[in-house]
Parts: C-alpha cells; structure tokens; sequence
C-alpha cells in the first residue's frame, strides 16, 4: 500500500509541474541540437629582452596576460631560471631553446598549460635565429604553433641615411625568404598559428607574405588602427620610436575574440595577448 500510494505521489507531482510548464520539453522533431559552447583559448607572444633588464617584471606580466600558451624571444639561462621558479605553477610544460650561442639573442621559450608535441627547432638558414615549431591542442582541437623571431635590421651608428635604408631593404629581403621557409615547414591543410618578434610592421614583408596566404593578422582584425598601439619602443636622443613588431597571426579555422597588448614591462617590447576561438568544424 506504500508503494502504491508513493507512486500516485509522483504521478500528482508530475501533473501539478507539467500545469506549471516547469518540466523540460521534448525536442520538437527535426530540431537541430543545441549549439555546442565555442572553444575558447588564449594565446600570447613577449619579447623579453636578452639584457635581462628585470626578469621580475617579465614574470608579472606574463602571468597578467592569463595565457594558456606564450611563446617567448630573446630568454637568457638567467630569465629562463626565473621564469622556471615562479611560473611552474601556470605553465606546467616549459621549454626553451637556442642555436648554437653566437648571439645573445637567439634564444625562444614555450610556456603551456599543456604539452606541446613533436617540437622541431629548425637552424637559421636565412635569418639569424631560426624557428621553432610544435604542436598542441586548445579548445579541443590541434594547433600547429611557431614561435618566430625574424631577423633584426643590422644598423650601425656610423651609418649615413642612404646606409640605413639599405640596411632595412637587405632585412626585408631576408623577411621574404624567413617567411617563405617557415610557410613550407607547415601542413597547409592544418590549422596554425604564427607569433613572435616579426621585427617588421604586418604591411611589410612577412606580414603581406602570410596575409596573401589566407592568415589573419589577430590583434587587427579587432583593432580599430592598430598601428596606434605599439609594441616595441626604443628611446633616442631626440624622440621615443614606436612600432607595432610583434604579431598573431592563425588561419581562419580561428577567430579572434579579442586582443590587446599589455604596455608594461621592463622589456622593449610589450606582450600582445589575443583569446582566440575555433570557427570551423573539426
């Protein structure tokens, strides 16, 4: 007797909620199903500085980004030290690699939340620094990754105007072939992402190389003009040079969200942080 009256319990319960229109409703048929929530991650790139001018200052804004993946230029043993100690906690996986030392500014870092696989560190065959390439899954789907540092123009104080500008054409030129290469070191039907110190404005040669490739430039796509937010400055005696020379660029099975770049630091460079989602299906 119980059991029965337990049940004519729910059944009365049941209707009363059914009255209210408080129970969930059954899927009209032929309803699509609900959308899935978009795959969200964020990315960041920092040069940091090889004179390790304040390793602390580079950890404070590196954790301000709120990244799950940062790519890294110019790490010294001394900041990739500093970064070990007080970034294990964020950034689980971390590695960092050079060439072969000739200059103090070769170095890159990864900093991830998750592993980034079949890392492959190819020597400069143009450039100075060479690339560094791995992949890694955010948002649910794999993500190839290159962490770049394009070769600087190779100025001098002795040098006259006309000098100069020869200089910033000969580091162009090498842009080109930079670029080109680290292109062919992609799956071209993969996913992917390009970020570092380009050392060139997007409409310069490494950024119309990638853009005429179908890769979007991150931080403009959602920046009302871009150029007026720098990263890089460089005091001179006269006035402060400014320049937006460090870059997202994905291919459009990614979206960004938003991007801003962090203008704190010690370092000449600032941190460009873009939280990206997927747009297209795996």
């Amino acid at each position: 007797m119980m059991i029965y009256s337990a049940r004519i319990l729910l059944a009365c319960v049941a209707l009363a909620a059914i009255g209210r229109g408080d129970l969930p409703q059954a899927a009209e048929p032929g309803a699509p199903p609900p959308a899935a929530p978009p795959r969200v991650f964020t990315v960041a790139t920092y040069n940091i500085n090889w004179g390790d001018i304040d390793p602390r200052h580079a950890v404070a804004v590196i954790r301000a980004a709120g990244a799950d993946l940062v790519v890294l230029q110019e790490t010294t043993a001394r900041s990739e030290a500093h970064i070990r100690r007080h970034l294990a906690r964020e950034f689980p996986w971390m590695r960092f690699q050079g060439h072969q030392g000739q200059y103090a500014a070769e170095r890159f870092g990864i900093l991830s939340t998750v592993e980034v696989k079949g890392l492959r560190f190819l020597p400069p065959r143009h450039g100075l620094f060479g690339i560094w390439i791995g992949q890694v899954e955010l948002g649910g789907r794999r993500l190839q990754v290159v962490n770049v540092h394009l070769q600087p123009a190779l100025l001098s104080e002795k040098m006259n105007i006309l000098q100069a500008m020869k200089a910033l054409g000969d580091m162009e030129s090498v842009h080109q072939k930079e670029i080109a290469a680290i292109h062919a070191s992609l799956d071209p039907e993969g996913p992917a992402l390009v970020a570092g110190d380009f050392n060139s404005t997007a409409d310069l040669a490494a950024g119309k190389f990638l853009a005429g490739k179908g890769f979007v430039d991150s931080f403009a796509s959602v920046t009302e003009q871009p150029e007026k937010h720098p990263t890089w400055r460089w005091p001179t005696r006269h006035l402060a040079l400014t320049a937006r020379i460090d870059h997202i660029f994905h291919t459009r099975q990614i979206e960004t969200i938003a991007s801003r770049v962090i203008a704190k630091g010690a370092s000449d460079h600032y941190l460009l942080v873009s939280r990206l989602q997927w747009s297209a299906p795996d």
